[in-house]
């Protein structure tokens, strides 16, 4: 690959943008293309010619192959082409013209970064996204930025389209499941692909959300032990590292999504199993942990729906049950039941 490689790809973009969209975009030299031209769409079919009487109103294989050419792209770029005009001019926008296999469509993606990185206007993702909405449909666009992931120089632009379009179009997500589902891509890769590590894994996420009913796709698909609900708690506790017991709390309030409960019970109580028999944590230091940085006492104060308050109160009975039996975690009911709460969490301390 020629120097153009080593261009530096952080954009450093002003405007906001939602959570985890924004990620380095690749730049790759014009022997990017020439690789997807080896596949099976030659480049002169990626031009839609809507009146092949009139030669004039084609742009024909030269013409394509030119603007591949770096010096092509140089001129754009000191006319300042917004990337929007440009890609009309190249008619990617015409009906039946294909942008799979397409190495003038991933020249154009080239000049976006390089449009941006001359600092001439601002041309951001979502506009990438939306320019392409209204030529393509959201199923089209799904596996369009599926097959570009396929392109190793291309791969995190395509993860970064994939957010957006999710972000802007969310009705797009079952049609992502099943392209995932299809090309056997496993949860953890779908992750990465949601950017996932970087953002709040709580129920206000609807990307986290989405991922968790991936999960449970992938297991329907493959079977009940192709990527647990165990190991999809421990891949959670060990990709995104938060005081487990914090963890406890998130896992209680999934439970009130009605297709996740199941999933949310399991790993609550797997949670529990391992800080209980592995960690050898008492509900006085897992309500400490909960509470951090305040003391455990202060979850007692809180009311009852609210989640830290259950899920403690819930750790606290199955604490009672596995070191009492049923005889302690009755007495540690009818505790919390009187609202006597801190008794209750020492009838349960003294069954250890």
């Amino acid at each position: 690959m020629n120097n153009a490689t080593a261009i530096d790809t952080d954009l450093r973009q002003r405007k906001p943008s939602p959570p985890s969209l924004r990620t380095d975009l690749p730049f790759v030299a014009s022997n990017a293309a020439e690789a997807f031209s080896k596949r099976r769409l030659r480049l002169y079919d990626a031009v839609n010619v809507a009146d092949k009487r009139n030669n004039e109103e084609r742009i024909g294989f030269s013409g394509l192959s030119k603007f591949v050419e770096n010096q092509s792209v140089k001129v754009f770029l000191k006319m300042g082409t917004n990337p929007s005009e440009l890609f009309t001019r190249l008619r990617l926008a015409k009906d039946g013209v294909k942008l799979d296999d397409n190495p003038v469509f991933i020249r154009w993606l080239q000049y976006v970064y390089q449009y941006r990185e001359k600092s001439l206007k601002s041309f951001y993702d979502e506009e990438i996204v939306d320019l392409l909405r209204n030529s393509k449909s959201d199923d089209e666009l799904v596996t369009l930025f599926h097959n570009l992931r396929q392109v190793p120089e291309m791969k995190n632009l395509a993860d970064k389209l994939q957010r957006t379009l999710l972000w802007i179009s969310p009705t797009s997500n079952q049609m992502m499941n099943e392209v995932w589902l299809k090309n056997k891509q496993t949860p953890e890769e779908v992750f990465k692909i949601l950017n996932l590590r970087d953002g709040p894994l709580d129920v206000e996420n609807k990307v986290f959300l989405d991922w968790l009913r991936y999960t449970e796709f992938y297991r329907a698909e493959k079977g009940i032990n192709s990527f647990s609900e165990l190991q999809t708690m421990h891949y959670l506790l060990e990709t995104v590292p938060m005081i487990e017991a914090k963890y406890g709390a998130v896992f209680q309030t999934l439970k009130e999504i009605p297709e996740l409960k199941k999933l949310a019970e399991s790993m609550q109580t797997s949670l529990f199993q391992r800080s209980t028999h592995v960690l050898k944590t008492d509900p006085k230091k897992f309500g400490n942990l909960l509470a951090s940085p305040r003391e455990w006492q202060s979850i007692l104060d809180l009311p009852k729906h609210d989640p830290n308050f259950q899920t403690l109160e819930a750790y606290t009975l199955k604490y009672a049950k596995d070191f009492g039996g049923d005889a302690v975690l009755e007495k540690v009911k009818r505790l919390f039941a009187r609202n006597d709460l801190e008794a209750a969490v020492a009838a349960a301390m003294k069954a250890s």
